[in-house]
């Protein structure tokens, strides 16, 4: 759709794979802000800023009432903004009633509301009623001259003249996750396909040549790549997700290095007793989950890798010895540690990878973990304490694995087995296309991975890239002997996770690899 002071305001269809344009429909008013709900099969706009008088005189110049509205002159009073929408099934335009100016507009469907942003504040506003409610302010974000929202993955995400952000949507706080680098942006959809698809207006010397470029943007790393150059002025895009669309038998373009956001590490002979923090370098995460490999055996003490503060570009990890230790570990053990956003994700091979958190406390209780949409077949699980909340140490087992979730609990040392404080634990499960292999595509760039599941014991045995084994604690004996249980291995490049995802003895252990 258009804006401008007192423009007609038309709502097109694109078509960014054939490269076209259609003019549906003629609106109550220009908008630059418009955001599709798919509940009611309604696109709502809200009025670009109509004025009533101007900064500069001009009752003495010969001036239609037509001409009026878009004189190139700042206005001084404005005509209250309104909310209204098109509804697709009739053709009809509806006015709501008043709302706030804004430019940039997403329909939320879990609050059934329009998230909206102006030059300086983030509003909920009441699809019903037009009633604005303001979240945040929004005055130290970069290039709010022009922007617009858009919902992927769960994550808001707010596109500006310049950057991209991210909006956690408990506190509405922000953060920055890239700049784009084009100019004159304005607005952002999330195609059926899956892609965040932004629009760009071509202005030079001669003013607006009622030309716009649509791009497809990487939001975490702020590549783009040309879709599409049309013959309209665009100053906001939504998708009307209920109409059809033919399917893509190639992406309209390729970003180099596009895909999901994802930071690795190999730390060698460095991990012990004290807490360290490590970067996550150029990524910055919107709902970061940090998965770390099972420790070497440098120092035979046993315990488990801790993890806290994880924030959106860092994380602090050291190794816990049990409790009965009452010693320090030494600072020379080696570990790798991988990091992603909390999602569910399908590559191209068909490899489908769903990462979430769930609260987890107690000892030796089972809880009931599942997923948001069931697998085909059982996924490879991988499970990791994200908190320091109890201080024993504790070590996550997974049973009862299924298509649709699985069973966690926490064990500390068997002399303290009492119970333990309420922590978060994210889970990593992932399910290839076809065989044990595929590859995850990434912002770092195609991570091909492999998986193996293998019983062992206190023995142990090798695993892929690693030998691990079982090391029981000996807060209560000295036995060391353990059942044979089922391990999940996922190498990945230079990092391997392992799990276990059975409870066939029920002696207190922790996975070690050498």
């Amino acid at each position: 759709m258009n804006a401008g002071r007192g423009e007609l305001g038309v709502v097109f269809g694109l078509d960014e794979l054939q490269k076209t344009v259609r003019a549906d429909s003629v609106a109550k008013f220009s908008s630059a802000a418009i955001a599709y709900d798919e509940t009611t099969n309604r696109t709502y706009y809200v009025s670009s800023p109509i004025p009533l008088e101007f900064k500069v005189d001009v009752s003495h110049l010969d001036i239609s009432d037509e001409q009026f509205p878009s004189l190139p002159i700042r206005g001084d009073k404005y005509k209250y903004s309104r909310l209204a929408y098109f509804d697709h099934a009739t053709g009809e335009h509806v006015v709501v009633g008043k709302t706030k100016s804004v430019f940039g507009m997403a329909y939320a469907s879990d609050t059934d509301s329009l998230f909206a942003v102006d030059f300086s504040k983030l509003y909920r506003i009441d699809k019903y009623t037009g009633e604005g409610t303001l979240l945040a302010d929004f005055s130290g974000v970069d290039g709010l001259s022009r922007a617009d929202l858009v919902i992927k993955n769960g994550d808001l995400l707010l596109v500006t003249a310049t950057s991209v952000y991210s909006i956690d949507r408990n506190d509405y706080s922000y953060t920055k996750l890239a700049n784009h680098n084009l100019v004159n942006v304005s607005g952002a959809t999330l195609s059926q396909k899956g892609d965040v698809l932004i629009s760009r207006v071509i202005i030079n010397d001669h003013g607006d040549q009622n030309e716009s470029k649509i791009y497809k943007l990487s939001p975490y790393s702020g590549k783009t790549c040309l879709v599409a150059t049309l013959p309209i002025h665009i100053s906001d895009l939504t998708t009307n997700t209920s109409s059809s669309t033919s399917c893509y038998t190639d992406a309209p373009c390729a970003i180099v290095n596009d895909g999901i956001p994802y930071y690795s590490e190999t730390v060698n002979n460095q991990l012990g007793g004290v807490w360290q923090s490590f970067d996550f370098q150029d990524q910055y995460f919107t709902k970061p989950a940090v998965f770390s490999s099972a420790a070497t055996v440098h120092d035979e003490n046993g315990g488990v890798i801790r993890l806290k503060n994880i924030e959106t570009n860092s994380s602090e990890i050291s190794f816990q010895n049990w409790q009965y230790l009452n010693t320090k570990h030494d600072e020379t053990e080696s570990f790798d540690f991988l990091t992603m956003n909390e999602g569910r994700y399908t590559m191209s091979d068909g490899t489908i990878v769903e990462i979430g958190s769930f609260g987890l406390s107690n000892s030796r209780e089972f809880k009931d973990v599942v997923f948001s949409e069931a697998f085909s077949a059982k996924p490879y699980v991988f499970l990791q304490t994200q908190t320091f909340n109890g201080t024993h140490s504790a070590y996550t087992r997974a049973a009862s694995l299924s298509t649709t979730g699985f069973k966690a609990a926490f064990y500390e040392q068997e002399s303290l087995n009492e119970g333990h404080v309420a922590e978060r634990v994210a889970y990593f499960a992932i399910l290839p296309g076809s065989g044990t292999s595929g590859t995850l595509e990434t912002v770092a760039g195609n991570k091909d991975y492999n998986l193996y599941q293998a019983d062992i014991d206190h023995d142990g045995g090798q695993i892929g890239k690693h030998f691990y084994f079982l090391q029981e604690e000996q807060s209560m004996d000295d036995e060391v002997l353990h059942s044979t249980e089922r391990v999940h291995v996922m190498d990945i490049e230079e990092v391997s996770l392992a799990q276990t995802v059975t409870v066939r003895g029920e002696d207190t252990y922790t996975l070690r690899r050498k």
